[in-house]
């Protein structure tokens, strides 16, 4: 009995431990709120904060505008990302741009000129932290830092307004 009980306890003292940590590593991950956009760093960091809360006009603001297949309009972009957000044979870090449980952060920064390159860790906290880093390339367009380009988050129909699936 007394085996029983002391067994009981450990089990339960092991389940707040791993709730208290869950809630740490959550409560650790928030979402900070938007940066300023002088630096290429603040940029990237609004723009996927933007495309997380759903600011689909903020979240366009960032886009160069010579992008070959920039978005025509708010209906445009959003039709865009909802058509990414929804491909099946994209890679399922890829898929879902509003999950919580994911904490982007701009970890570097190279400046060269007009140009910029910057890496961001995403951090997974989805039953195991997993972490990889994606590029994102930036170009200052009228004195502001613009996005040209993103390995994540990003819809090939910016680049190529002519790739299948885009209208």
């Amino acid at each position: 009995m007394k085996v029983t009980k002391f067994l009981f306890a450990i089990a339960v003292g092991v389940v707040i431990l791993v709730a208290a940590l869950l809630i740490s590593a959550v409560l650790r991950f928030k979402t900070s709120g938007y940066q300023a956009e002088a630096t290429p760093e603040g940029v990237v960091h609004n723009y996927l904060l933007a495309l997380r809360l759903k600011d689909y006009e903020r979240a366009r603001s960032y886009l160069l505008t010579t992008l070959p297949g920039y978005p025509a309009d708010l209906d445009q972009f959003v039709a865009d990302v909802d058509r990414l957000a929804a491909d099946v044979n994209r890679p399922p870090y890829d898929v879902n741009f509003y999950r919580v449980d994911v904490s982007l952060v701009v970890e570097s920064v190279q400046v060269n000129g007009d140009d910029a390159w910057t890496e961001v860790r995403r951090t997974k906290l989805d039953g195991g932290q997993g972490s990889d880093t994606f590029s994102v390339a930036l170009r200052r367009e009228g004195g502001a830092w613009k996005i040209s380009w993103a390995e994540l988050y990003w819809s090939d129909c910016w680049s190529y307004r002519s790739y299948p699936g885009c209208r």
